[in-house]
């Protein structure tokens, strides 16, 4: 990207310069658009000595390199060092390099991550690497670039400009260019610069690469990250880590993010998704989507997986998955997070599970729609009448109308004490499996977690001796720690001064409880309220550290 004028970067040159002081090489690396070629040769305009620059794949450029690091330059520019194919071509540059006088300095430009062959400068300290954010357009900079576009922008537009672009050269021009038009930021605007560098991947990278690579990125294109093991599940292919290699020496748009994770800058990714769809039948996406939907259903990261069955509009498999998960998680926290999916699940699917009513009901109740959440948990009345009287489908309906009626947090508290006496023994005599259940609502607190039990402090020590065991027989491993962190709690909450002691006990107790069965839930709300106790009692240290 040239221009006959280039704006000054003097912060990036004051910067360099002093750089060049301490080191022998710069490694200044930044995808496409960055404007790192016009930066570089106005440097060596101003540098203070004789200068030289080459660029990787220019007629007979290895002899142009070895000519100007023979006659004594003090300055050697090298660019496109990512189109250095081979290993031997890399080495034969550092060899060039290494027969350099003391006195000369590399600046070297490419859009992949440090090449290999340039990591010995780098492990002797001789080496400096340039992110691609020194080249990233600040307000003032802008404003000196549009003036060269013959554009011009108040600051606050300006601003505006550069939250989109992130400073990216080519995006900001060519944003402004269609905003000039518009005289406004507009989302047709952000469209149509959007097609604008879309067109311009498509000219100046894409159709340039092998058709293994394109074929790769079509197919891992739309995901914001993925892994080696990810990337053969959703292309088919067993041998990617080559290409994956490949890709990151030639171009920069794929980011290594953490050891074994790659990711796909946003903006590039976005192109991906667009040439995808020009390449591919909407068929062929879905294919891709559910591979990947499959990839995260084996490793259990639920959210992702219906995320692309989603996309992929596989409704039974989403229902399939949230039915899963649902057994796995039992907090109303998962409810929150998966709303939209839920929602998807059409009717006639969510009429054959007792689970997916009891879910829907509870999902509508956590969301205030209490008619809707009364509604399915008619259907499921409705379900355990009709089924056959000893058959699973209404042991299975049972169990979640029990849970239901414990849990909707609509219903509040009212009859709750009726309700445990007359389950506990049900439940025992039917040999019904309890339900796991959010006891707390994900809060840190029993009494005023997912349900208001505050009226209950006024009686809790006749609650606690009457109610203790149908609690546990009613809600099961859900129950664990529960009466003494309950207990402990009221007994906290209805002290005056600092005789704490008797809560700590309860809370102590219940808490040991909660952890060796597994109930982080209780756990956690009991560790808040000890450390609200400590807190009361001004031991701020020890609050903390609980």
């Amino acid at each position: 990207m040239k221009t006959e004028k280039n704006i000054p970067r003097e912060k990036l040159f004051s910067q360099m310069e002093k750089d060049f002081k301490e080191f022998k090489v710069i490694y200044l690396k930044a995808p496409i658009g960055y404007g790192k070629t016009c930066a570089a040769t106005e440097f060596l305009k101003k540098y203070d000595g004789n200068t030289a620059s080459v660029c990787v794949g220019q007629e007979n450029w290895k002899n142009i390199c070895q000519s100007a690091i023979e006659s004594g330059v003090q300055l050697l520019m090298i660019d496109d060092v990512q189109n250095l194919l081979t290993v031997y071509d890399g080495e034969q540059v550092l060899a060039m390099m290494a027969k350099a006088s003391y006195q000369t300095r590399f600046l070297i430009l490419g859009r992949c991550e440090l090449p290999a062959w340039l990591r010995p400068f780098d492990l002797t300290g001789q080496l400096k690497e340039y992110s691609p954010d020194c080249l990233a357009l600040d307000r003032e900079e802008a404003k000196k670039l549009f003036a060269l576009q013959k554009m011009s922008f108040s600051d606050q537009q300006i601003t505006a400009l550069l939250e989109k672009t992130k400073g990216w050269v080519l995006g900001t021009i060519l944003l402004g260019k269609r905003i000039a038009k518009e005289q406004q930021i507009s989302r047709q605007a952000e469209e149509a610069a959007y097609r604008d560098v879309f067109l311009l991947f498509d000219q100046m990278l894409f159709s340039k690469w092998e058709e293994k690579i394109q074929n790769f990125l079509l197919n891992i294109g739309g995901f914001d990250e993925f892994t080696e093991e990810m990337a053969q599940m959703v292309t088919g292919k067993a041998e990617v880590l080559p290409l994956l290699e490949q890709m990151q020496r030639i171009g920069g748009f794929l980011q290594v993010k953490s050891p074994g994770v790659y990711e796909i800058p946003a903006v590039f990714n976005a192109y991906l998704q667009w040439k995808q769809k020009i390449v591919f039948s909407a068929e062929k996406i879905r294919e891709i989507q559910e591979r990947a939907a499959l990839y995260y259903t084996l490793k259990q990261e639920y959210p992702k997986a219906l995320y692309y069955y989603y996309e992929a509009k596989n409704f039974s498999q989403i229902y399939e998955l949230l039915l899963e998960n649902a057994e796995n998680h039992a907090g109303n926290g998962q409810f929150y997070e998966l709303e939209k999916y839920y929602l998807a699940v059409p009717e006639e699917l969510a009429l054959k599970s007792p689970r997916m009513m009891s879910a829907l009901s509870m999902l509508h109740s956590l969301c205030c729609r209490v008619e809707e959440s009364e509604q399915w948990f008619s259907r499921l009345e409705e379900c355990y009448q009709a089924a056959p009287k000893e058959g699973a489908l209404r042991r299975e309906a049972q169990r979640e109308l029990v849970y239901l009626k414990i849990a909707l947090p609509h219903r509040g508290t009212a009859n709750m004490i009726q309700l445990i006496k007359d389950t506990a023994p049900l439940i025992s005599k039917k040999n019904i499996p309890t339900h796991q259940m959010s006891i707390t609502g994900n809060m840190p607190s029993l009494m005023n977690g997912g349900k208001d039990f505050c009226e209950w402090s006024k009686h809790d020590a006749l609650l606690y001796q009457t109610l203790r065991v149908p609690v546990e027989l009613t809600l099961g491993k859900s129950s664990i720690g529960l009466a003494d962190i309950g207990f402990g709690e009221s007994l906290f909450e209805k002290t005056a001064g600092q005789k704490f002691a008797p809560a700590l006990v309860k809370l102590n107790s219940g808490m040991a409880e909660a952890q060796i069965g597994g109930n982080d839930q209780l756990r956690f709300a009991a560790a808040a309220i000890i450390s609200r106790i400590f807190a009361a009692q001004g031991n701020l240290e020890e609050a903390f550290y609980v």
